[in-house]
């Protein structure tokens, strides 16, 4: 079934909690995936940064270390702190999580159990 999309939605910001599944390296070899709910935002943006928005891979390596369009973790999930922030940065599988959810987070990718 569909809905009729509601252009009114356009003149403000879009948040929403999605999930973040994090691949955790285990002592020799493999992988654990560990779930977090993060708290994404689209912001609107003008005219002009519509059309000087980066391309997805320049996007992906020039992305700022504090995740800005992570404004918060998702109901449950405690606090989003300044450290927390700098710590997720400082973890690849993490950082590499954050940016593959916020990818299918805009994109509007249904997450999979």
């Amino acid at each position: 079934m569909t809905v009729k999309f509601s252009f009114a939605t356009l003149e403000q910001p879009f948040e929403a909690d999605w999930p973040v599944k994090v691949a955790v390296p285990l002592d020799g070899g493999g992988v654990e995936e560990q779930v977090f709910m993060a708290r994404f935002r689209i912001e609107l943006a003008t005219s002009d940064e519509a059309e000087a928005s980066p391309t997805p891979q320049a996007e992906a390596t020039d992305a700022p270390k504090d995740f800005p369009f992570m404004v918060g973790l998702g109901k449950g999930e405690g606090e989003l702190t300044d450290a927390m922030r700098a710590a997720m940065a400082a973890r690849g599988y993490v950082r590499l999580a954050i940016y593959r959810a916020w990818q299918e987070f805009q994109h509007g990718v249904v997450p999979k159990n």
